[in-house]
């Protein structure tokens, strides 16, 4: 194949007349008919160039280029449509397309050509930065992860290991640390990177529906079933399925996603025979799956059969040398996508980011960041730009000089502020916080009662 193209048009016409061109031409062709179907396969999917028409319903085609750009900038993007202006070139252009075609598309040479030269553009992009990569290996990102800590270190480490073999990869790590990332590296690292990568939120899936969703169902199997329909499993056949938060599921799906595992066959809904599947597992929790089992929440059976090698994610606060990188990689992300000029962070505001727990990790981190550029009217993230938690944060922060204190009288002030912003992030709730603060409750107490903490107080008035 001479590349793998994406084209989104909500004109089917369109659609039909360049995939038989490209197709003739030795192309991989893959369909979309609006923006956000398209953003849905880019996450399964490997393209060298996307087609795309400017006006679509629900997500625009700028909407999409310049999603692409911002999160998978190595595809090359070419624009279509019949109301393309000076302007409006040009302003694709500045986002990132390659070029764009006016409909209707009557020059197929010209296509054919622009087609060509931007497909070669967007291998070249990718060889390159894969000979980076492998040129520098211990730089500071592995696969779309970004960080070079030793704590992370340890997890690429890890991924090189278990992505060649087949075997199942249970990753375990709190909510924004990037769990969906570390399972696009296994899969992209091993031996079934050229076939599908097919992630299922199982949280976000009713439990009524999730065995449908996954195994598929038969015509008539229940009400609303007006026609078979194939599941996620079919769908990662050769490839890897990726379970998100398989914590979440009911004990009656585990057992009968156990079953499939263990036979590798599946059973539609309303279906009398199985299907054999082929299928890598990667599942994720964001909870303890080993005190789930303990607890009656989860089937040790299953447990034991996804647990065969376990990636724990660390939180970004076990992480903060990875803070700094994070924050010019969000930076450069955000100033890019919004065209703002903002190019650094003052070192009040960054020592509120070094100071500050970040209860929703890597994510809440590049929330902030987002937030950041957009409120700020200079070339730098201030103090200002930041949102009430993290200023809030540093009010009950210890300061960064103590030269003043005794040690008895430092280690109060830390542990009163440390027990403060535990409360807060758990909503004053004590237990939650002492299993977050790794004490017994009853220590936990002690100490609140120590300090004259009143916890009411926190719950009602989360930021004080």
């Amino acid at each position: 194949m001479h590349g793998n193209i994406l084209l989104v048009d909500d004109d089917p016409s369109t659609v039909s007349m360049l995939q038989i061109m490209l197709e003739a031409q030795n192309y991989a062709v893959a369909n979309a008919y609006d923006g956000h179907s398209a953003l849905e396969q880019l996450k399964s999917h490997d393209f060298d160039l996307i087609i795309t028409d400017l006006k679509m319903p629900r997500v625009s085609g700028m909407d999409l280029l310049k999603e692409v750009k911002a999160h998978y900038p190595e595809i090359e993007v070419i624009m279509t449509t019949a109301y393309m202006t000076v302007d409006t070139a040009i302003a694709a252009m500045k986002i990132g397309a390659y070029d764009y075609l006016t409909k209707p598309i009557t020059d197929l040479e010209r296509t054919r050509i622009v087609i060509e030269k931007a497909v070669e553009k967007a291998k070249i992009q990718t060889e390159n930065r894969m000979l980076k990569h492998q040129l520098n290996p211990a730089g500071d990102s592995f696969c779309g992860i970004i960080g070079k800590s030793k704590p992370m270190r340890q997890v690429y480490d890890l991924i090189r290991k278990v992505a060649m073999t087949d075997t199942s990869v249970l990753i375990q790590g709190e909510s924004g640390t990037g769990k969906e990332l570390v399972a696009r590296a296994i899969h992209s690292t091993g031996s079934r990177k050229d076939a599908p990568l097919v992630p299922v939120d199982c949280g976000s899936i009713p439990q009524d529906l999730l065995e449908s969703e996954l195994f598929g169902h038969t015509r008539g199997a229940f009400t609303g079933a007006v026609c078979e329909k194939k599941g996620l499993f079919d769908e990662a056949h050769g490839g890897t399925l990726f379970l998100d938060e398989i914590s979440s599921t009911s004990l009656n799906f585990q057992a009968k996603l156990l079953r499939a595992l263990q036979h590798k066959e599946i059973r539609k809904v309303g279906a009398t025979t199985t299907l054999k599947t082929d299928i890598r597992l990667i599942a994720a929790s964001n909870k303890d799956l080993f005190q789930e089992v303990k607890h009656g929440r989860f089937r040790q059976d299953l447990f034991y059969r996804i647990n065969i090698v376990t990636v724990n994610i660390p939180p970004l606060r076990a992480r903060k040398d990875d803070i700094p990188i994070l924050c010019d990689h969000f930076l450069q992300r955000f100033a890019s996508r919004f065209d703002k000029p903002v190019r650094t962070i003052s070192a009040e505001a960054f020592e509120l980011f070094r100071s500050y727990r970040w209860p929703g990790n890597v994510r809440e981190l590049e929330n902030v960041i987002e937030r950041a550029v957009i409120l700020s009217n200079s070339d730098q993230i201030e103090k200002c730009d930041l949102p009430p938690e993290l200023i809030d944060s540093g009010l009950n922060s210890v300061p960064a000089s103590l030269h003043h204190l005794a040690f008895n009288e430092a280690k109060e002030m830390f542990e009163k502020n440390y027990i403060i912003q535990i409360l807060k992030e758990c909503d004053a709730n004590i237990s939650s916080a002492a299993k977050k603060a790794g004490i017994a409750r009853q220590q936990f107490q002690r100490k609140i009662k120590q300090f004259s903490i009143d916890p009411n107080i926190l719950r009602k008035h989360p930021r004080i």
